[in-house]
C-alpha cells in the first residue's frame, strides 16, 4: 500500500498539472507516435510489427526493426483498456514507479529487513534520476529498465549462490526482456553484470559463480534475437544518425552543458554519489565496531552471505559512478561497440539500483547495531537520513516543480523521423506530397483495393507501359507482385517503392514480410521461449518436492550470533524485525542431472554468436567521433573543408554552444518548425550541402568553422565534428 501511494504521488503530477495534459519532454513526441503506429499494425494481425507505415507522412519507417519493442506491447495491452493514449502513459507510469518499488523491494528482502528494504525502496522509486526519466526526459522504454534491472540481480544472485532451474528461467527471460525494452542501458548492464559475476567467483574462488550467470545471460541474447539478430546484420540497410550526433564519449557528466537539463542530470549524479559517500563512512565505522567488539578478529564472511554481497554491491555502484564521468574514458574505448549506449551518464540507471541497495544495507546495519553508543548511532542515522532528504527534496523542487514551467505537450499530426530510413534515401522532411499511387506517365486509372499496414493490393489499368509509384520507402522485407508472379520493387531517387508495370489491366501487390535474419531470430527465440518455460516447470516441480520433503530434510534456517545476541538484548527490536534465511551455499542440485538441455543451449549460443561476430568484424563499429578526430586533426586550424551531414539538402550552423546543443535535440525528433524557428530567430544558419568552411578551433566532438562564400560569408558558427569532410 504504501509502495502505491507513493507511486502515484510521483505520477499524478505529471498528468493533472496541465489539466489533464503532459508538460513537454525530450522524447515523448516520439515514443507516443510509434506507440500509436506500433498498436495500429498489431490490430492489423501482425504480431511482431517492425514497419511503421503512418510515421512520415505515410511513407513510412523500419523503425521497429532496429528499436527494441517491449515497451510498446506494454502500452498496446495497456491501450486495450483505456482507448486514451494520454491515461495509457497514466497506467504505464504508475504501474512502472510501483512495480519497480515492488521488484526492488523483493531484491532487498534477500538480506535485508522488512523496514530497511521498504525505505530503499521508496528512496529507489523517488531518486532524481528516476524521475527525471519521466518529467524531463520522457524516456518511457529506459524508465520501465528500473522495473527490470531489480529482478535481473535478484535472479544473477539466486544462481551465483545456487543454480536452480528456476533461476536460469528467472534471468534469462528478464535480461531478455530488458534487451527487448532498452538495448542501450542493458548493454551497459551487460558488461556489469558480467564484471559482477567474474569479481564473485574470483572472490569465492569458485568459477561455478560467474559461468551460472553468464549461462542464464546467454538464455537472456537468445530470448531476445527476433530483435537483435535483424537489427545486427541488417543496420547496413539503413541510414542512423543517432550515433553521429551523439557520440558517447562526449556525453560524460563533466562534459555536459550547464544548461538546466545539463544541471540537473549533474545535480543527480552528485546527491548520488554524496549518498554513497555517507554510506560507505557509515558502514565502515560499523564495521570497525564490529571487529572491536570481537577482539580484533575479522568476522567469518562466510557464516553470513549478505555481508559479502553488501561489499560486492558496493564496489558495483563505485564501478557505475565513475563509468559515468570522463576520467573512465580510456576503459570505454577498450569496451567494444560502446557507442550503442548513446549517452555516458545513462550508467545512472544501475548507479540508482546499487546505491539504493547500500540504502537498505546501511539502514539494516544501523538497525542492528549493538556495538555502537546510542549517540553515534543516532548520528549516523541523522547524516543518512539528511542525505536521503536531499534526493527527496531535488525530485520534488528541481526536477518535478520546474517540469511544470514547460510548455504543454503537443502531439503532430505527422510525426518524421529520419533516424531509420532506408540506405539512400531522401529524408522525410524533403519528400514530395502525393497520392498514395501515382501513375508515371498518366496513361491510365489505378484502384486502391487495400491498403494495410503491411499488405497493399492495387488495380492498374493503363493502355501504355507506366511506373506505378507507391508511397512508401523500399526497404528490405518488401516485395511485389504482378498478376500473382513475382516482379522487381524498385527505389525512386528518393528511396520510394514503384514497379514497372506493362499496358493493361492489372493487380499490384505489395507486401512486407521476413528475411532470412528475422526467421532466424525468431526460431532462436522461439526456442529460448520454450527452454524459459521448461526450467520455470522444472523449477516449480522441484520447489513443490520440497515443500513435500520431511522437516527433517530441510535445511533449517541459521541466524549469526550477533543476530542471537541481539534477539535476547534487544526483543523489542527482534520483534520488529524479520529473520532472515540465508541462501544455502551449496544447493541440492548446483548443476542439472541431464546436461542434453545445456549442450542445446550451447550449440544455438555458439551459432548466434558466431554469426553475429562475423557481422561486427567485417562491419567494424562507425565511429565518427574518432575517425574525424583523426581528419580534422590533420587538415589543422586554417585549414579549409566542406559541409556534409548524410544525405541533408541544408546545412544547419549553429551560432553558440547553446544553438548547437538545441540544434542536437532537435535533429532527431524531425521538428522541422522547431528549426525554422532558430533560423528565424538567428541562432542558426542554413547553408548548401558542400558549403565551404574554413577551420578556426577544434573542440571535442564539435568544430568551429567560418563559412566561405555564400549568404553567410565570413560568419562564424558551430557544426559537429562529423559533418567536416575535407
Amino acid at each position: 500500500m504504501v509502495i502505491a501511494v507513493a507511486a502515484l504521488a510521483l505520477t499524478a503530477p505529471f498528468f493533472r498539472v496541465h489539466k489533464n495534459s503532459m508538460p513537454l519532454t525530450h522524447d515523448l513526441v516520439q515514443h507516443l507516435a510509434v506507440m500509436q503506429d506500433f498498436d495500429t499494425v498489431i490490430r492489423s494481425g501482425v504480431l511482431y510489427p517492425r514497419w511503421l507505415p503512418a510515421m512520415n507522412q505515410g511513407y513510412g519507417n523500419p523503425w521497429m526493426n532496429y528499436y527494441p519493442p517491449g515497451f510498446y506491447y506494454v502500452t498496446s495491452l495497456f491501450h486495450m483498456v483505456f482507448k486514451n493514449w494520454l491515461d495509457v502513459l497514466f497506467g504505464v507510469s504508475l504501474c512502472g514507479f510501483a512495480v519497480s518499488g515492488l521488484t526492488f523491494y523483493r531484491l532487498a528482502r534477500l538480506y535485508y529487513g522488512k523496514l530497511p528494504s521498504l525505505l530503499a525502496a521508496l528512496f529507489y522509486m523517488a531518486v532524481p534520476y528516476h524521475t527525471l526519466e519521466l518529467y524531463w526526459r520522457g524516456a518511457m522504454p529506459e524508465f520501465m529498465g528500473f522495473v527490470l534491472t531489480p529482478l535481473i540481480l535478484y535472479f544473477a544472485v539466486q544462481l551465483g549462490t545456487g543454480g536452480k532451474a528456476l533461476h536460469y528461467a528467472g534471468l534469462g527471460l528478464c535480461f531478455g526482456l530488458f534487451l527487448l525494452t532498452h538495448i542501450p542501458t542493458a548493454f551497459l548492464l551487460t558488461y556489469l553484470l558480467a564484471f559482477y559475476g567474474l569479481v564473485w567467483a574470483l572472490r569465492a574462488s569458485d568459477w561455478k559463480i560467474a559461468f551460472r550467470i553468464g549461462l542464464g545471460m546467454v538464455l537472456g541474447f537468445l530470448f531476445s534475437a527476433i530483435y537483435l539478430l535483424p537489427a545486427a546484420l541488417e543496420t547496413k540497410d539503413i541510414q542512423e544518425h543517432f550515433s553521429t550526433i551523439f557520440p558517447y564519449h562526449t556525453s560524460y557528466l563533466t562534459l555536459l552543458p550547464t544548461d538546466s537539463f545539463g544541471s540537473l542530470i549533474n545535480g543527480s549524479f552528485e546527491l548520488l554519489a554524496v549518498t554513497l559517500l555517507v554510506i560507505g563512512v557509515t558502514l565502515w565505522a560499523l564495521s570497525q565496531a564490529r571487529q572491536a567488539a570481537s577482539g580484533g578478529e575479522l568476522p567469518d564472511e562466510s557464516a553470513r552471505p549478505g555481508r559479502v554481497q553488501t561489499r560486492l554491491w558496493m564496489l558495483m555502484a563505485i564501478i557505475s559512478a565513475f563509468m559515468c564521468t570522463s576520467l573512465s574514458i580510456h576503459i570505454s574505448k577498450l569496451l567494444p561497440r560502446i557507442q550503442v549506449a548513446t549517452f555516458a551518464w545513462r550508467w545512472l540507471l544501475i548507479v540508482c539500483l546499487f546505491t539504493a541497495l547500500m540504502v537498505a544495507a546501511t539502514l539494516d546495519a544501523l538497525h542492528r547495531t549493538v556495538t555502537l553508543s546510542k549517540a553515534k548511532r543516532w548520528s549516523y542515522r541523522i547524516a543518512l537520513g539528511a542525505v536521503l532528504l536531499f534526493n527527496f527534496w531535488f525530485t520534488l523542487h528541481d526536477i518535478m516543480k520546474t517540469s511544470f514551467s514547460h510548455e504543454i505537450h503537443q502531439q503532430p499530426a505527422n510525426y518524421l523521423d529520419a533516424g531509420f530510413t532506408p540506405k539512400g534515401s531522401r529524408n522525410p522532411q524533403e519528400l514530395p506530397q502525393t497520392e498514395a499511387v501515382v501513375l508515371q506517365p498518366k496513361s491510365g486509372e489505378s484502384e486502391i483495393v487495400r491498403w494495410e499496414p503491411t499488405r497493399r493490393e492495387v488495380l492498374v489499368q493503363v493502355s501504355t507501359p507506366v511506373t506505378v509509384r507507391l508511397k512508401t520507402y523500399n526497404f528490405l522485407g518488401w516485395s511485389a507482385r504482378l498478376d500473382g508472379q513475382p516482379v522487381t520493387l524498385a527505389s525512386d531517387p528518393d528511396g520510394v517503392q514503384f514497379v514497372a508495370v506493362p499496358a493493361g489491366e492489372h493487380r499490384l501487390e505489395v507486401s512486407f514480410g521476413n528475411t532470412a535474419a528475422r526467421t532466424l531470430g525468431a526460431s532462436i527465440t522461439g526456442f529460448a521461449a520454450l527452454l524459459i518455460v521448461g526450467l520455470w516447470v522444472r523449477g516449480q516441480r522441484a520447489r513443490w518436492q520440497g515443500r513435500r520433503a520431511s522437516p527433517a530434510e530441510q535445511v533449517a534456517p541459521t541466524l549469526e550470533p550477533q543476530e542471537q545476541a541481539e534477539a535476547v538484548t534487544q526483543p523489542m527490536m527482534a520483534a520488529t524485525s524479520t529473520k532472515r534465511v540465508e541462501i544455502a551455499a551449496k544447493p541440492a542440485s548446483a548443476w542439472p542431472r541431464k546436461p542434453v538441455l545445456w549442450i542445446a543451449v550451447a550449440i544455438l549460443a555458439g551459432l548466434a554468436v558466431i554469426i553475429l561476430s562475423w557481422r561486427l568484424f567485417k562491419t567494424s563499429e562507425p565511429a565518427p567521433q574518432v575517425s574525424n578526430r583523426a581528419t580534422t586533426a590533420a587538415l589543422g586550424v586554417g585549414a579549409e573543408a566542406t559541409l556534409q551531414a548524410g544525405n541533408q539538402s541544408s546545412i544547419y550552423v549553429a551560432v553558440d554552444d547553446n544553438a548547437l546543443q538545441e540544434l542536437m535535440n532537435a535533429l532527431p525528433t524531425g521538428d522541422q518548425s522547431k528549426l525554422e524557428n532558430l533560423v528565424q530567430q538567428g541562432r542558426l544558419m542554413r547553408v548548401p550541402k558542400g558549403t565551404k568552411v574554413r577551420l578556426v578551433k577544434l573542440d571535442f566532438s564539435k568544430i568551429q568553422v567560418q563559412i566561405v562564400g555564400g549568404a553567410y560569408s565570413e560568419r562564424n558558427g558551430w557544426v559537429p565534428e562529423s559533418w567536416i569532410q575535407p
